[in-house]
């Protein structure tokens, strides 16, 4: 901060239990010494003769503020470019309420980016949906009260209104106001962060083009952009002249676990604007489905935010006071008159199946670290069922044969479910069965797992390796696949068979509720006699 900026006058309001509040006047400069000095317990001011006492806590509270109201104070934003220059660090709308600690490591590296003499920009690159534009509303809060590096503190955060900027018709319009944002930006460079949602936006309009341009060579103001992969990857990775100058943020998908505290606030905004309730329990049950929206199958809070407001909008719609499993579940193609059409006789093939794939992960050795997430029996996308794992994250990176010979176990489990009820096969596990074909092919000939001493380091899917492929070698690794494929079997029988009483329970609950979480899942193996395990992991998908 400048002595300028040190000198900016504060109120300060201490109630009294009767009369007046007891006003006084200090500094900005005075409140930062005074927490400086006094580390911990109460701090002192001396108002003329008197001596007032105020918690630390409260003190930080009224000097955090107060930067705040010297940001806004200093916003210089001309008026003629207030629809093309947003000050996000004055925008009430713009700001996180609540801390996002989920991406801390991605945060504290952009701000490394910003405290850069040279080259101080970045590109925050992730794919849609997974947090981009959060991530950086996170930044803007910690900056509004005072989280950000002290070095950035008096620092605004401007964001550039690109599609303001592409409705400019005229190129002479145009010229004058790019014009007009060069200039602010080099008269204002040592005090804002500029801001742009999307980078592509800059990519293929002449004038935003050279904007960007004279931004990143010339102006040395600091810059921070988002973009996905795809886009990053294909229009500025192989582009010298822009992509030398950024720095990249790579922003995965979150964690599950993750997820939870990502969407939480917005949850609770939403509970308020519709005055209805949601469970803990209905939440992380979002964040389960709306994993289905993503590209990836992978979990992405702003799939899990349109799954979650819907639900309370359908919850309104039925004047329900909280929302329900059915409510999230009204989201998705759900052909519930197929549901309705089909007979029980059928429904019940379907609740053995899905059972049966349940149990074998949960039983199987290799397979601890999934998690089940839910069991369904209702008709969705192109699955007359579904039963759907996450994996711990970190549980375990690398794999043996005996895990992949589970896997095919849990591919094969639902036809071994159908099998305890019909004493026959049905053409339901067809996508099961390629699943476990495809992967015991994969054991053998992409993963070097085959038990001929010949083939056991030979990745023979890599490169041009198929080509020595002879009818003798096929026909081994035929045998082969025949093998794991009969040896997974094997054990989801077994696994079903020792847990028989179990598996009629789970039907006749799947058969009554639809829908079972894996916490009711939980709820019914207690009754025989086990703790539960189940917790949010990463996605691992059986359809039937």
């Amino acid at each position: 901060m400048t002595k300028k900026d040190l000198n900016f006058l504060v109120e300060v309001r201490i109630p009294k239990s009767e009369g007046d509040d007891t006003v006084f006047f200090v500094t900005l400069g005075q409140l930062h010494d005074a927490i400086v000095t006094h580390p911990s317990g109460n701090i002192t001011f001396r108002i003329g003769d008197e001596l007032l006492q105020m918690e630390r806590s409260n003190v930080i509270e009224i000097y955090n503020l107060a930067k705040q109201q010297l940001i806004t104070a200093k916003s210089t934003v001309p008026v003629q470019l207030k629809d093309y220059l947003i000050d996000l660090s004055a925008s009430k709308k713009s700001t996180q309420t609540e801390k996002i600690s989920s991406r801390d490591e991605e945060i504290e590296k952009l701000w490394s980016c910003m405290l850069l003499k040279q080259k101080s920009n970045a590109i925050i690159v992730g794919e849609h949906g997974v947090g981009k534009t959060t991530m950086f509303l996170e930044v803007v809060r910690q900056l509004r009260v005072g989280e950000a590096p002290s070095e950035m503190s008096s620092f605004k955060i401007i964001q550039l209104n690109t599609s303001k900027l592409l409705k400019i018709k005229s190129d002479i319009n145009m010229k004058h106001v790019v014009s007009a944002i060069v200039k602010y930006l080099k008269e204002n460079k040592n005090n804002i962060i500029l801001y742009v949602d999307d980078l592509l936006t800059m990519k293929y309009d002449i004038y935003l083009a050279q904007l960007l341009i004279i931004i990143l060579k010339k102006l040395n103001v600091k810059f921070v952009a988002s973009i996905t992969y795809e886009n990053y990857e294909n229009y500025f990775e192989a582009d010298d002249t822009i992509c030398k100058y950024l720095n990249p943020i790579y922003l995965t998908e979150p964690d599950i676990e993750d997820i939870y505290e990502i969407v939480l606030s917005k949850v609770l905004k939403l509970q308020k604007k519709y005055g209805i309730k949601i469970s803990e329990e209905m939440i992380n049950f979002a964040i389960f489905t709306g994993c289905h929206l993503s590209s990836s199958n992978s979990a992405e809070p702003e799939s899990t935010i349109d799954v979650i407001n819907f639900a309370f909008a359908d919850a309104k719609r039925i004047n329900s006071k909280e929302v329900s499993k059915k409510n999230i579940l009204r989201y998705y193609f759900i052909n519930f008159k197929l549901d309705k059409k089909a007979e029980n006789n059928e429904k019940k093939i379907v609740a053995y199946h899905e059972a049966g794939h349940y149990l074998v992960v949960r039983y199987s050795e290799n397979l601890r670290a999934y998690k089940n997430a839910y069991v369904s029996i209702l008709p969705f996308k192109n699955a007359l069922g579904q039963t759907t794992s996450y994996e711990e994250v970190g549980k375990q990176l690398t794999f043996d044969k005996e895990f992949f010979i589970d896997q095919i176990a849990n591919a094969l489990g639902g036809r071994v479910g159908e099998e305890m009820y019909t004493n026959k096969y049905s053409s339901g596990a067809l996508g099961d069965l390629n699943m476990a074909s495809e992967m015991a092919a994969q054991v053998i000939m992409y993963y070097g797992l085959s038990s001929r001493e010949d083939d056991k380091n030979k990745c023979y899917i890599a490169g041009e390796m198929h080509e020595l492929l002879t009818d003798e070698i096929k026909n081994e690794i035929n045998n082969e696949v025949t093998e794991l494929i009969k040896e997974g079997y094997d054990r989801a029988t077994k696994i079903i068979h020792e847990h028989k009483e179990l598996h009629e329970k789970i039907v006749s609950k799947l058969l009554e509720e639809r829908v079972l979480m894996g916490t009711e899942l939980d709820e019914i193996c207690k009754e025989f006699g086990e703790n539960p395990k189940n917790k949010i992991c990463k996605k691992e998908e059986n359809q039937k």
